[in-house]
């Protein structure tokens, strides 16, 4: 069988959630560098200035959730996400496309889950009003919106993986990132 080049293009609506990984990964990226800048910054006021931020740890955990949550779906698509590489290589080719396709699919569960339960909390907390207990007093739905976003972002992924697992085992070539 021949493969021509429009068989090994991504469909338009995975080209899409490559744009949104890509926009996670991008606001992964932007909490990365606004903990050092924070950290920096607290670490030259306690150390040269003699007083203290005081908003630096809470925002540095707000900062790390975003970091974890934006950045499942890009460490996804890059295959750095929960693969044991040792043992499915080691398996026969079709044999490693059935098993990656099952973790896909059970990896969408657990994203489904996460996205629903995470969607609930930030909704409870917007409704409750909730805020937290410290100077800040940051409204907590604020953060944990990033939560479901990155849920959401990692159940398209997942979504784009099992488009190629199921293109690869039905008889397709691998397709070609976008």
């Amino acid at each position: 069988m021949t493969v021509g080049l429009d068989d090994r293009r991504p469909p338009r609506w995975e080209w899409a959630v490559d744009r949104l990984i890509g926009a996670g990964r991008l606001g992964a990226e932007l909490s990365l560098v606004a903990m050092m800048v924070l950290i920096t910054l607290e670490v030259i006021c306690r150390s040269f200035l003699g007083f203290s931020l005081t908003i630096v740890d809470e925002t540095c955990g707000y900062l790390v959730v975003a970091l974890l949550f934006l950045g499942m779906s890009y460490s996804l698509r890059e295959q750095a996400l929960l693969r044991v590489e040792f043992i499915i290589n080691a398996l026969p080719s079709r044999a490693r496309a059935w098993i990656e396709l099952l973790f896909d699919v059970a990896s969408l569960g657990f994203a489904v889950v996460i996205l629903y339960q995470m969607g609930r909390l930030a909704i409870s907390s917007w409704q409750r009003g909730m805020v937290a207990p410290t100077l800040m007093e940051t409204p907590i739905y604020l953060p944990q919106l990033v939560m479901p976003v990155g849920a959401l972002l990692l159940l398209l992924g997942l979504l784009a993986e099992i488009a190629r697992d199921v293109h690869v085992l039905a008889g397709g070539a691998p397709r070609v990132s976008s």
